[in-house]
């Protein structure tokens, strides 16, 4: 889930994909049945930690600069 404007991201990446895994491959298993393949869970899985990651990148970048702001010159 995007962090709103003006607000730190203080939850964790690792924990919020490791339960969007979980619950892919529930569904999955349970969806077999039904027709989808493990190749879609699979990709829906890779964009999940796709976006998982593009959001550590930018909450790093955002601490990164602020870090950097508050250096005395």
């Amino acid at each position: 889930m995007p962090v709103p404007a003006g607000e730190e991201y203080t939850g964790s990446v690792d924990a919020e994909l490791t339960q969007f895994l979980i619950d892919a491959e529930g569904r999955a298993s349970v969806n077999e049945m039904e027709g989808p393949t493990l190749a879609s869970a699979r990709g829906r899985a890779i964009s999940a930690a796709l976006r998982a990651i593009d959001l550590e990148m930018e909450f790093l970048g955002d601490l990164g600069r602020k870090l950097e702001g508050n250096q005395p010159q």
